[in-house]
């Protein structure tokens, strides 16, 4: 069966295996982005991390998930880079 997220497909061992590595997941991105290094490998099927696809849109999806228990979507609609970053660094340490 498949779960839609925010428009993206998955099947079920996909987002099984999703929120089992979410952990890693955070930590593998986040060190790219610090690092400058490609994320690509989080996004579209032509790209994998550790053989699933579309990795990215599920952590993304968990990000989003997370902005909106602090704030309702007109003040994430506004936030800047900066505060997004912020968020996102907030987001990777809570495990």
């Amino acid at each position: 069966m498949q779960k839609k997220i925010y428009g993206i497909c998955l099947n079920d061992e996909d987002l099984k295996w999703c929120k089992e590595n979410q952990i890693f997941l955070k930590e593998e991105y986040f060190k790219r982005v610090k690092n400058c290094e490609s994320v690509n490998d989080f996004f579209g099927d032509w790209y994998d991390i550790k053989g699933k696809k579309m990795v990215g849109y599920y952590l993304g999806y968990k990000f989003i998930e997370f902005l909106e228990n602090h704030l309702n979507l007109i003040n994430i609609s506004k936030l800047n880079l900066k505060e997004i970053k912020d968020y996102f660094l907030l987001f990777h340490l809570l495990h």
